[in-house]
């Protein structure tokens, strides 16, 4: 298996991972904050529990973003290899069609008896090119 690949499944993984671990998290322990008599000191426990679940989503952002981006990036490569080979097909196309065409050309240049309706003199037609070869 090529490295890319590889590396966008496990993008993947973490991504579906990371936000529900983070979930769970944020269930449990704003739960088991004490109501205390002070405030201020609940603020601020609130307030760090809400900074790390932050910090955690903006880490599984920057994840799914690389994910994103690698895919991009894959589609991006198979997009060019298709259209090299769509190209490459397209010119051996044309170059068969151009070499029957002329072949063509010059049997019926050489060969007068075909179109005077002289069958026993007149040779078979040349071969046209065969699609997809």
């Amino acid at each position: 298996m090529r490295p890319i690949p590889r590396l966008a499944t496990a993008f993947a993984a973490l991504v579906l991972i990371a936000p529900a671990a983070t979930f769970a998290q944020e269930q449990h322990t704003a739960t088991d904050i004490p109501e205390s008599a002070n405030p201020e000191a609940r603020r601020q426990t609130l307030n760090a529990e809400q900074a790390a679940a932050a910090r955690a989503q903006v880490k599984a952002n920057a994840a799914s973003e690389a994910h994103h981006d690698t895919a991009v990036a894959l589609n991006h490569m198979q997009t060019q290899r298709n259209d090299a080979l769509y190209a490459d097909a397209l010119a051996r196309h044309d170059a068969a069609e151009q070499d029957y065409s002329q072949n063509r050309k010059q049997w019926e240049r050489t060969n007068p008896y075909c179109w005077k309706g002289d069958a026993v003199k007149c040779p078979a037609d040349p071969e046209a090119p065969v699609p997809g070869g």
